[in-house]
């Protein structure tokens, strides 16, 4: 509800009250709000799976490399400097 809190935080009271909401299923997300900070709205889209939380999605958003190619590049970096070619900015 409140911009101070940290995105950590925010998410840790989400999670509490998702962990609430499991235990005590007839909680209403209004409720929940009022107890954990929360807007109830996006209580709501994560109880029923609508939106993931950004700290567990397994690639980053603004990724410019897939996965495969960031391998690809540390693996070509690590081959280069095996012969000892020097990395130049």
């Amino acid at each position: 509800m409140s911009n101070n809190i940290l995105y950590a935080d925010q998410e840790q009271m989400l999670a509490d009250a998702l962990k609430y909401k499991v235990k005590h299923p007839k909680a209403t997300f209004r409720y929940l709000q009022s107890q954990f900070g929360v807007h109830k709205d996006k209580i709501q889209r994560r109880y029923n799976k609508q939106q993931a939380s950004r700290l567990n999605r397994t690639t980053p958003s603004n990724a410019r490399l897939s996965p495969e190619q960031d391998k690809a590049l540390c693996y070509f970096l690590n081959f280069l400097t095996h012969f000892g070619i020097p990395l130049v900015y």
